[in-house]
């Protein structure tokens, strides 16, 4: 199905395969939204939230061609939140790292969910009792438990996902395409974030700096 070649191939196994699993992969967001939205799914509110999510045009058609599989991104970051919400938190973690590690653009949500769950897992626990206000050593033996708890199910995720390349090997490979600081620290000059701005005042201080050096070239004797 798959020859690895960048140039001119073409292969309808392989673009049927991709669409189908885009697709069927799809199904992670639609069940996430059907779960966001059961206790207002009789009213517009409930309705609405659900279309703008799963048939948002955008999504569709880019994540169609595109095949970066957004919409079960999307779906499993819709999930995390909504097992945070219903205290889940285990499960909420587990379900960010199995998203962080499909898809690294989201480690930006990171420290928001380790302060989240710190302050709602860790130091108060299920029973929202918090540690500081015990100030007993077996409360804070507890939050320690928590915290070794919701660490190695992370962890677990991590290693089953850079395991495999660890043992092969190959994880500095990985770590260089995963942030690839060679090519630069724009990998896009159209990224409408603040590496944009970085990009443009790169180009004036480039041009800056060669119209300065032009001027101080010495004449040749």
């Amino acid at each position: 199905m798959l020859t690895v070649s960048n140039l001119e191939y073409d292969s309808t196994a392989t673009v049927l395969f991709q669409r189908l699993s885009v697709c069927g992969t799809s199904l992670v967001l639609v069940s996430a939204m059907l779960h966001a939205t059961k206790k207002d799914k009789d009213n517009a509110r409930g309705l609405t939230a659900f279309l703008l999510a799963v048939a948002n045009a955008g999504l569709i058609m880019v994540d169609n061609i595109h095949f970066q599989y957004n919409s079960m991104l999307l779906g499993l970051l819709v999930w995390s939140i909504l097992m945070a919400e219903e205290q889940r938190y285990i499960l909420s973690g587990i379900l960010f790292a199995v998203l962080l590690n499909m898809k690294h653009l989201f480690a930006y949500l990171a420290p928001v969910f380790f302060v989240f769950l710190l302050r709602h897992y860790v130091l108060h626990g299920s029973s929202r009792n918090s540690v500081s206000s015990k100030g007993s050593s077996g409360s804070w033996a507890a939050a320690f438990t928590r915290l070794m708890i919701l660490g190695g199910a992370v962890l677990a995720v991590c290693g089953a996902s850079f395991g495999p390349f660890t043992l092969m090997g190959q994880l500095k490979q990985v770590l260089a395409r995963l942030f690839p600081f060679a090519r630069g620290l724009c990998h896009a000059y159209w990224a409408p974030n603040a590496w944009a701005l970085y990009s443009f005042a790169d180009k004036l201080a480039a041009a800056a700096a060669a119209a300065v050096k032009a001027g101080l070239k010495q004449p040749s004797a």
